[in-house]
């Protein structure tokens, strides 16, 4: 089995507050509730588990271009319906449409309608990896229509979404202190600060994450931080603990 923090991922999840399994159940519980349609879920597939993606504003749910396409998740962009209200019976048929919000270069994807076999199960469509490539670097939004056995068409409330282009090019860590390639311990009794210069594409709230390892690919030290302002450096601090221990030894930064 592979997990996650083992792939070059960076960007998948540009939220801390992301890759929590989903259950495909509604989020009524039973309960009633009010009319009208909620809006999608936008999730992806994973070892046959379904996870939320990082939301941040204003962009809505960020999707990582680095996701489409990857052998993990080839065709892993999925759209959940919920189908535990009022509006939708079993029988009734929904189709996801996804839509750029620029008059300049508008483009649509639908999907076939897909059949509402449960109200408590909802419904689960798949996003094409040939359509999502479409959507890089727009402004998008996702909403499903609604068709009653009886006739009509009705729109949920939409989700907004945006696919990130992929990042540039990871800039050398400046660590300071260093100096070809030896740390001068004893002259940063409080520490050493690690410097990684702006990346090309990266966004607000993106995960960066720096790991000191021994030769033996054993970690010594993780640190992860979100992006706050992503055209400026982000600074790391390396405190004594982790170094003064393994004097005379070699560890790579990364």
């Amino acid at each position: 089995m592979t997990h996650k923090d083992e792939l070059n991922t960076e960007g998948f999840w540009p939220s801390e507050n992301v890759g929590t399994a989903i259950k495909r159940e509604t989020r009524t519980s039973g309960k009633s509730v009010r009319a009208g349609l909620f809006p999608p879920q936008v999730i992806y597939l994973y070892e046959e588990e379904y996870f939320s993606f990082g939301v941040t504003a204003p962009e809505g749910v960020v999707i990582a271009q680095e996701i489409i396409g990857h052998p993990f998740f080839r065709n892993a962009i999925t759209v959940f319906i919920h189908t535990d209200v009022p509006e939708i019976e079993v029988g009734d048929t929904v189709r996801a449409v996804w839509t750029v919000l620029s008059a300049d270069d508008f483009y649509e994807y639908q999907s076939d309608p897909v059949r509402v076999e449960s109200k408590q199960e909802g419904v689960l469509i798949t996003l094409p990896d040939t359509e999502a490539v479409k959507f890089v670097g727009k402004k998008s939004e996702i909403v499903y229509f609604h068709m009653p056995q009886a006739g009509g068409v009705t729109p949920s409330l939409g989700t907004l979404v945006y696919v990130a282009p992929s990042l540039g090019p990871k800039p050398i860590l400046k660590v300071m202190g260093v100096v070809d390639g030896v740390l001068d311990t004893k002259a940063h009794p409080d520490g050493i600060k690690v410097i990684i210069d702006p990346i090309a594409n990266m966004h607000r709230y993106n995960a960066l994450e720096i790991r000191w390892t021994q030769d033996s690919g054993i970690w010594v030290d993780s640190q992860h931080k979100m992006t706050v302002y992503p055209d400026q450096s982000m600074e790391f601090t390396i405190p004594p603990v982790v170094y003064q221990p393994h004097v005379g030894g070699v560890f790579q930064g990364s």
